[in-house]
């Protein structure tokens, strides 16, 4: 997951303070809430968010997760770790 947030850093896609913090998140998703992020779903999921903090960064319009999205994360057995 560092490798990839931080080839994002480095080919100028994410900033540098934007790169350490989304390791930060990992950190605290991992020690304090107890998921497991370090798969390709969770590299994926942490790479798109930081996609979608320089966008908004940028002043770009994050649009929200779609419903039928929401209704599948809400399935999942770690959801109530992370509401």
């Amino acid at each position: 997951m560092e490798t990839r947030l931080n080839l994002l850093c480095e080919a100028g896609v994410i900033d540098k303070d934007i790169c350490k913090g989304m390791m930060q998140v990992v950190n605290v998703l991992e020690t304090e809430c107890h998921l497991p992020v370090r798969s390709e779903q969770g590299t994926m999921a942490m790479t798109h968010m930081a996609s979608a903090l320089m966008r908004s960064r940028r002043g770009e319009e994050i649009e929200p997760l779609d419903n039928e999205l929401l209704a599948e994360l809400a399935q999942s057995s770690h959801w109530q770790a992370v509401v």
